[in-house]
């Protein structure tokens, strides 16, 4: 899945759960930023369903981005203020050259 640098023109921001230690010496887990990178955004999915006498929104995204041996699905990503845990980390035809990560949004 080869694609020009002109494909990928919209901008995620990945982040890993990281334990941060305040003053006092407690360690608290928080997500922290691992990187912004330009990637392609497909949306693929929003459905709306009821549990619990309430109304609950699934949507999935896919995007993809140039191949990188250091993400994977422990993280999340941002994209337009919304946060989404990763499903699946593609690595296209096996060809190291783009990533295809599947995410839904978390709510």
């Amino acid at each position: 899945m080869a694609m020009g640098a002109g494909a990928f023109n919209r901008r995620i921001t990945f982040q890993k759960y990281i334990s941060v230690r305040d003053p006092e010496g407690v360690y608290t887990k928080t997500w922290a930023t691992f990187k912004t990178l330009w990637a392609k955004v497909y949306p693929v999915s929003g459905r709306e369903y009821f549990q619990a006498a309430t109304t609950q929104n699934e949507y999935t995204v896919r995007v993809v981005i140039r191949y990188r041996k250091d993400i994977t699905d422990a993280m999340r990503f941002v994209y337009e203020g919304k946060s989404y845990d990763i499903d699946q980390i593609i690595n296209d035809n096996d060809a190291r050259i783009t990533l295809t990560i599947v995410g839904k949004v978390v709510t």
